[in-house]
């Protein structure tokens, strides 16, 4: 259940008869929850459906989906659909997501809205919907301002980057499409296998040609109300994006885009080829005068073949490939070409804009994909080739930069990579290097500006650019680098810089310096990590929950070593990454401990737990972080009594108070991306950290940012430098307090400690 400021609480309380009409709830519309369109549309039994409105439920978002369904009433608010029950999804003021009941019938409904708040009980007047047997509508989602199903294919999603070829089996979502059999209870996840089947007979139809339709049921995962259909691409259907149009029971679904491989060279990506960017990522687009890869198949021969020199030619083995962008077309000029796989120069000369890219292999020219050409967007080539990690960024020597070779603050490095922009000459010749001074480059290390002292081409290679910067006072073995131009941002890497010698120093140590001189220590390590999550609003969302566990181990790296491996960023700095939130590489081990049958933990108000083995590693789930159940703040007793390798024990330690002071109400924010996002804390480890996590998602990509602060700093600013690289849409964004491992003494073992955890998280809309 979601809780309510006090304060908040009182207020409504007490105003609550001056403000009573201007809080009742009004419907204006009720709309399919799929449908791209403004205004009303028909209901069908079952169907997930949008209520929209004034003062229908609370100012922030409020989410009640669980794995078991969803519930009757959320944050208050219920709806009735001709005295019906209609479970509630989420509630926000202008908006409730509803499930039609599946017994609904007639041809019209009633809808009414019931909302409990601050003592009073506000009821809508009632709004007649329109029903129906089946109102399909497919869910969608935006691309370059065309909506495209919201399709998958082999386990990916459909879109114009992962095409699919005639042929394949597509699988689409939607609602709508009306009761099914058997019937599955009104708010109740349907049964996984096998899934209940759409009664109506369903038709689909890509580029106006008959589809086979395997099967139409209720979606597969814990979503209710959402239907599903797959089908298989009729042969014929020609590349290119396709209208899609679904049939439920005789009713036409809105038509969406459906992308289509060509039968010939297909390309599926066209990135930069330092960051490799991919479609979704506010720098996914690639520059003129920059080395571009694109991804495919059929693209060229099945051994990769290489240009032989410069000029690099528009064909080689066969390929060629032409880019369109506002009615200029250009050749690229082909650097190598395989299979799967060609690269090469998008000349100087080509526009900005939207286009497409079609590649030609023996005679045979495939469909058109999409090409995003911006006039300037950087990329910094990576020692992993996939744009992420330490980056190429050398010395002036042109030796490369490592964590055994680190910089010192003050020299001058050179940041290789490629995407400045265009250039002026004959760039198919060869390299034509020269300051491009009227270009606002920004260089941020560790997350502090630093010095540019030439960018431009280099004098080595065509397409391939140099930034020399001087390194600003930051050190660690992980300094954020990033470049901005204007508001785009590059890929991140990654830098090491020491204060002085060529060795990198930890900016921080998990083994304390006592210990980091045991060759392989034997080790006995507690984990308390306390989640404080907002309330579960859609099926797989966690609780909030306490747990612990211990692992006795002996450790095949020094403590020294442990700390390279393990170290976080420079303090004061973040990190952009895409995918998962980044985390310490796996220490080996080389043996295995045992303390004995279990471990207990005592709590500051005296209340015990079991940790119970399982392996050779103890844990419990401790409680749901109501006060005194179980890591508050306060002493704690960790002990055991003894196994094979580790001896009878008990130590001691504390949990300390922690508050992010500026979390949201009703746990939901708006970052605007351009204009950073302040965090504040009270009772951070001066000798520990505190992490700044978040991260969104758009179509088929997920971008995340991790920022370190010294924990006794109170405030720190995401930079818009950070944000900018993220995606617009919705995720999330969590305060995680670290302080200090605590050392008590455990016969057995070398070192013994604990690290207590703090991860609070609201809900976060990146704008």
């Amino acid at each position: 259940m979601r809780t309510r400021s006090l304060i908040l609480t009182a207020m409504i309380t007490v105003a609550g008869c001056l403000v009573a009409q201007a809080q009742t709830p009004t419907i204006t519309g009720i709309v399919n929850n799929a449908t791209p369109n403004a205004g009303n549309t028909p209901i069908a039994p079952g169907e997930l459906v949008s209520v929209n409105g004034t003062n229908l439920g609370d100012a922030t978002f409020v989410g009640c989906g669980s794995p078991a369904g969803i519930p009757n009433s959320c944050g208050g608010v219920s709806v009735t659909i001709d005295g019906k029950t209609a479970p509630v999804r989420n509630e926000v003021a202008n908006q409730l997501i509803i499930q039609a009941p599946v017994d609904l019938t007639g041809a019209s409904a009633v809808v009414v809205v019931t909302r409990v708040t601050g003592g009073q009980t506000l009821v809508s007047q009632p709004f007649t919907a329109t029903v129906v047997p089946t109102a399909p509508q497919m869910y969608f989602v935006s691309v370059n301002n065309m909506l495209f199903g919201n399709c998958f294919s082999s386990g990916s999603q459909v879109s114009p980057s992962n095409a699919v070829l005639p042929g394949a089996l597509v699988r689409c979502l939607g609602t709508g499409f009306g009761v099914t059999n058997p019937v599955v209870p009104t708010g109740q996840v349907q049964p996984q296998s096998p899934l209940p089947a759409v009664v109506a007979a369903v038709r689909v139809t890509v580029a106006g040609q008959n589809a086979t339709v395997n099967s139409a049921s209720l979606s597969q995962g814990n979503t209710v109300g959402q239907n599903q259909v797959i089908f298989t691409v009729p042969q014929g259907v020609p590349g290119g994006n396709q209208p899609v149009v679904v049939n439920v029971g005789g009713v036409n679904a809105f038509p969406l885009q459906l992308a289509i491989g060509a039968a010939g060279p297909n390309v599926t990506t066209l990135v930069n080829s330092a960051s490799n960017a991919i479609f979704g990522l506010p720098n996914a687009g690639v520059a003129p005068g920059s080395i571009v890869v694109a991804y495919g198949n059929k693209l060229g021969p099945d051994t990769l073949v290489t240009a032989s020199g410069y000029p690099w030619p528009s064909t080689l083995s066969g390929t060629s490939a032409q880019v369109t962008v506002g009615g200029t077309t250009v050749n690229l000029l082909l650097y190598y070409t395989s299979a799967n796989q060609i690269a090469g120069l998008l000349p100087s000369s080509t526009p900005a804009g939207q286009g497409a890219i079609k590649v030609t292999y023996n005679g045979q020219t495939g469909g058109p994909s999409p090409i995003n050409v911006q006039q300037n967007n950087f990329g910094v080539y990576t020692v992993s080739q996939n744009g992420a990690g330490p980056g190429i960024v050398t010395f002036a020597d042109y030796s490369l930069v490592s964590q055994t070779k680190a910089a010192n603050p003050g020299e001058t490095l050179i940041i290789w990579g490629t995407g400045l922009g265009p250039v002026a000459g004959n760039e198919a010749a060869g390299p034509l290097p020269g300051d491009m001074t009227n270009l606002p480059v920004q260089v941020f290390a560790g997350g502090v500006s630093a010095t540019v002292v030439y960018r431009g081409r280099s004098g080595c290679c065509v397409g391939e650019d140099q930034i020399v910067f001087v390194v600003p006072n930051v050190t660690g073995c992980n300094v954020p680098l990033a470049i901005q131009i204007n508001n785009r941002v590059s890929n991140y890497s990654l830098l090491a810089v020491a204060p002085g010698g060529r060795a990198c120093v930890p900016a921080y140590s998990v083994i304390p310096d006592a210990f980091s001189a045991i060759p392989q220590p034997k080790v006995l390590f507690a984990q308390l990590r306390r989640n404080i999550n907002p309330p579960p609003q859609f099926p797989g969302d966690q609780p909030s929950g306490d747990d612990a566990s211990v692992s006795p181990f002996k450790l095949g790296i020094s403590g020294a070593q442990l700390n390279v491996l393990n170290d976080g960023l420079s303090f004061g700095s973040c990190l952009v990454t895409i995918g998962n939130t980044p985390r310490g590489g796996d220490p080996p081990i080389v043996g295995l401990l045992d303390a004995g049958p279990s471990l207990t933990l005592q709590g500051p108000a005296g209340t015990t737990r079991t940790l119970a083995k399982s392996g050779f590693e103890y844990s419990a789930h401790l409680g749901d972080t109501s006060p005194g159940n179980f890591l508050d703040a306060g002493a704690y007793t960790l002990s055991g009594t003894g196994g094979a390798d580790i001896g009878s024990f008990t130590g001691t330690f504390t949990i300390p108070q922690f508050t992010w002071t500026n979390r949201p109400v009703g746990n939901a924010i708006n970052i605007n991306r351009s204009q950073g996002v302040t965090i504040t804390w009270t009772g951070g480890d001066p000798n520990g950290f505190v992490q700044i996590i978040g991260g969104d998602g758009g179509p088929g990509v997920n971008a995340g940012f991790l920022c370190y602060v010294r924990g006794d700093a109170g405030t720190f600013t995401v930079p818009p430098s950070v944000l900018l690289a993220l995606p617009h849409g919705g995720g999330g964004l969590t305060v995680q307090n670290n302080p200090a491992v605590q050392i008590f003494a455990v016969p057995g073992a070398d070192l013994s400690g604990v690290s207590s955890r703090v991860n609070i998280t609201s809900f976060a809309q990146y704008q």
